[in-house]
């Protein structure tokens, strides 16, 4: 499990090892567990495994769509976006895939996240 690898003490220097493994990792898990392994990443100044763990955030919710096509936005989603770009990780992933769900985002929703940015 990713999260109590990175609770481990001196998880920190296994960063990059943790980092290359993380898509294999992500393979099947669920959005919450990947928001998971995010924040715990940042917690622990994890940076490399933080920035693993969101771009397989962004891919899970990009839903495998092409680049230009809309993305189905509830408010888990954006929220999981705004996420990615509070860890200050794949910032123009994160803007160019909130620019995609924007159609069917909650307004709310998007001003938190674009503000985040």
């Amino acid at each position: 499990d990713v999260v109590r690898f990175l609770l481990l003490p001196g998880a920190a220097g296994r960063d990059v090892q943790l980092a290359t493994s993380c898509p294999k990792l992500f393979e099947g898990r669920s959005l919450k567990e990947q928001r998971e392994v995010l924040h715990t990443a940042k917690g622990r100044n994890s940076s490399n495994t933080a920035a693993a763990a969101g771009t397989a955030l962004l891919k899970t919710l990009s839903g495998g769509v092409a680049p230009t096509e809309h993305v189905a936005a509830p408010d888990v989603h954006v929220d999981s976006v705004r996420e990615v770009a509070d860890c200050g990780v794949r910032l123009p992933a994160a803007a160019a895939l909130l620019r995609r769900m924007a159609p069917s985002a909650s307004p709310l929703k998007l001003a938190e996240a674009l503000l985040v940015m």
